[in-house]
Order: C-alpha cells, then structure tokens, then sequence
C-alpha cells in the first residue's frame, strides 16, 4: 500500500516536548509497535534544554521527524506540528504516555465505520512513573455530542485520546495557543460542536500520572484549570448566542450550572 510511506501517511501523530523525559523513548517504542501501519510521526521540540539529544533518540526510529516551535504552549505547539502533517487523521500523543498496540487500527477503523464524526475516542488505564498500572481506568463510554456539550456526559479525559479528520480540526481553528492549560477541553468541546465522537471501548491508552505531569492535583492547579474551564464554557456559549445558535448556547449554559454545582459540592 503506497500510504505505508512516510511521505503519504494516512495518520499524522503529533508529539511536543519541551523537557528532556524520561518516558519518551517509551512513548516512541509504543508507536512504533503500533499493528496499523500508514502513519507518521512529527516530534515538536518546543524549548528541550538539550536539542541534540533529541535528535539522537528519534533517529533510532523510522517515520518519525522534528521540528521546532517557539516555546508559547502546549496547544501552539501542537498547532505547529499540524501546519507539517501530512495525514488526513490526526492523534496528538504526550512524551510520557503508551498506546496499545492496536489503538491506531481500532480507531481509523472507528471513524471509516462513521463518516460523520469530526473525531473518534478511547479509553485507557493509569499508570505510575514505573509504568505499573494503578486505580481505576478512564473507560470509552459512547455519548451523544449534546450530552458532552451539557455537561451531563464526560468529555474524553484527555486529548491524547482522540483521533481527529483533519478537516475537523482546521474547521474548528485548533487549538487555543492562548490557554496555559485545559487546552485540550476547549478543543473538544468546539470539536464536538461539528458532532458526535466515534467511541472505541477498551483499554488503549497508558496515561502516566508522576511529579513532571502538567495537570497536578495541587489546590493551586485545580483553581486554575476550574477556573480556565469555566472561563471556556462561558466564552463558548456567548459565541454561540453571539452567532444566533439558541441550541448551542442551551448546552453550553446548562453545562455551567452543572460545572458550579459540581465545584460548590467538591469544594464543600
């Protein structure tokens, strides 16, 4: 099949790093032992201490390249890595995290069972920084886009869950290079604006909790990402009212009298 080359890739899997971790060449090796074979990989090296490094680990596998992006966020430089995709199906991988080896098969499967929907999910396990899996998973549970966008179903717990139809992403604009954090779930939500996800259930996505993760479950980390995803909530539904989309702003304000209640019970 002419798309097993790298230079017509059905999957382009974008991967930023900005740290030299320890988990990385991990997160490679599970790509690489990936079942489906039509893919690239697009490593974006946005402010690694030690380039050279870099360099030496993604030369020890094939259909893997990097590039450079300024060091401006997490969803600036995943943006960046899209501008260099060449694939018409996008997953956006973290340095710290493992796939099963069927996860990219089960998924382009997915969403060639489903031409209407703008991006397919999975559900996955949780590990330690020894990769030992603990706790219960974050399991694939199939739900209408206006259950997601009400706030009565959960979003996909992270994004590197998600395989994307290029043409949903540049619909929706990608990413908002401006958010420090929770990037991810303004993302979903203005992608499932476009419709309702394909769901592949199962285990297939390794997610690493350990002292370097983005997201802590410090006091100061959970103000801030209730903060940014209230913020999120609330700008989209003014869009949505802004444009004359009543359902929309519907859901959308729904979702933040859910998300206040939520965050009154915990907080109490």
């Amino acid at each position: 099949d002419r798309r097993d080359s790298m230079a017509d890739p059905r999957v382009s899997i974008i991967l930023p790093t900005n740290r030299e971790s320890p988990f990385l060449r991990e997160a490679l090796e599970s790509v690489a032992d990936q079942t489906f074979s039509s893919w690239e990989l697009i490593l974006v090296d946005n402010g690694v201490p030690r380039g050279g490094a870099l360099r030496e680990l993604v030369a020890d596998f094939a259909r893997m390249r990097i590039i450079e992006a300024a060091p401006v966020s997490l969803g600036f430089a995943r943006n960046a890595g899209v501008v260099e995709a060449r694939g018409e199906l996008y997953v956006f991988h973290d340095d710290d995290d493992v796939w099963a080896p069927d996860r990219l098969r089960l998924q382009v499967e997915a969403l060639d069972a489903t031409p209407d929907a703008p991006a397919a999910y999975v559900g996955g396990w949780h590990m330690d920084a020894a990769g030992t899996p603990f706790g219960p998973g974050f399991p694939a549970n199939a739900e209408s886009s206006d259950d997601m966008l009400r706030g009565s179903a959960k979003t996909p717990h992270i994004c590197g869950t998600l395989m994307v139809r290029r043409a949903s992403h540049l619909l929706v604009g990608g990413f908002a290079p401006e958010l420090p954090i929770m990037e991810d779930f303004e993302y979903m939500l203005r992608l499932l604006e476009l419709g309702t996800f394909a769901c592949v259930p199962g285990q297939h996505l390794g997610y690493r909790r350990h002292d370097g993760n983005l997201t802590s479950t410090g006091w100061r980390n959970v103000a801030q990402r209730r903060a940014i995803m209230r913020a999120s909530l609330q700008r989209l539904a003014d869009a949505a009212g802004g444009r004359g989309d009543a359902r929309l702003k519907r859901l959308y304000r729904e979702h933040v009298r859910r998300f206040d209640a939520e965050s009154s019970n915990e907080a109490g």
